[in-house]
């Protein structure tokens, strides 16, 4: 979303659907990524580069 950052617009998904499912792609750590994300919901990461199959994988672990 043009003007927010994962972090912003995780927080305003989640104030809309608390339990929305969001999938985070980031170079940074996951530490530091999931540290300042409201993991109120399912959460998952992904780290970059990654694979179309490492995409797919990680979505299809959040959705079931």
């Amino acid at each position: 979303m043009p003007g927010m950052g994962g972090e912003q617009t995780t927080q305003a998904l989640r104030a809309m659907s608390p339990r929305l499912p969001v999938l985070l792609v980031s170079g940074h750590a996951q530490d530091d990524v999931l540290s300042r994300v409201d993991a109120g919901g399912p959460t998952a990461f992904l780290a970059k580069p990654f694979t179309r199959e490492a995409f797919e994988r990680k979505l299809r672990e959040l959705l079931d």
